[in-house]
């Protein structure tokens, strides 16, 4: 199965607070139908456990063109492309009942030995792995994050035992959830996001305080998480200018 498509309904508890399906709940949507896609083709978690290695999330790009919203049917898509020097990339993209297209994504993988904490090559895995070359990819590869050019905000956040995942680091997926939340619900009502790039440089460990270094713009935002002066995950966003299709008929005013 060189891709794998599967039909959802977007939950309540996916949604923000306009009923619009979250940025920090596409991150995790993306990370799990990656897993699943992977364990089916015979290389996910335990798969690649066995060989003293994990998967680890080096990057993504979301391209938002209209927000999924409360109670709508969407399918969602995922196919992996061909290994570049260690490099596992993998796209996504999520489509409307109409066939309209809603979200692209895009992501790069690699694998982590777990006693040196270092990237290792599996060949088996690059084998396994299909390239899809004959596929359309819906996007470009993810790109690097912008520092956006604007006053510096810094916030000093402690890590949560929620912020945790299975591997024992801060989930991927969290920094969506930290940078709405320091945008807050004035500046997102009728300014959502419609693009998200990540870049996961150093993964963060322990209950350790992050120092958050916010800019923001009229059409731009970045968000660097520090600690010992090292910046651990960069994330650059834009807004919508528009709120027309991104606030739900069913959200509060």
């Amino acid at each position: 199965m060189d891709i794998l498509t599967k039909e959802m309904i977007v939950r309540a508890g996916q949604c923000d607070r306009f009923g619009r399906f979250s940025p920090d709940n596409m991150l995790i949507l993306f990370q799990e139908i990656a897993g699943e896609h992977s364990e089916r083709l015979g290389c996910g978690r335990g798969a690649v456990l066995k060989s003293g290695a994990v998967w680890v999330l080096t990057r993504t790009e979301l391209q938002i063109l209209r927000y999924p919203l409360y109670i709508e049917k969407i399918t969602v898509s995922t196919f992996p492309t061909k290994v570049r020097r260690g490099i596992f990339p993998r796209f996504f993209y999520i489509d409307d009942e109409n066939g309209d297209r809603l979200i692209n994504a895009s992501s790069f993988w690699t694998v982590m030995d777990i006693k040196t904490l270092s990237m290792t090559r599996l060949e088996w895995l690059e084998n396994a792995m299909p390239q899809n070359t004959e596929l359309e990819k819906p996007m470009g590869f993810p790109s690097s994050a912008e520092i956006v050019d604007a006053d510096e905000r810094l916030t000093t956040y402690s890590p949560k035992y929620s912020d945790l995942d299975l591997n024992g680091h801060v989930n991927n997926t969290k920094c969506a959830m930290w940078l709405s939340d320091l945008l807050g619900e004035d500046r997102l009502r009728n300014n959502p996001l419609n693009s998200l790039v990540v870049n996961y440089n150093r993964e963060i460990r322990g209950l350790e305080d992050i120092i958050f270094s916010l800019r923001v713009s009229d059409t731009k935002v970045s968000l660097r998480c520090m600690r010992d002066g090292l910046s651990h995950i960069d994330v650059s966003a834009g807004f919508f200018t528009s709120d027309k299709p991104n606030i739900h008929p069913l959200a509060a005013k």
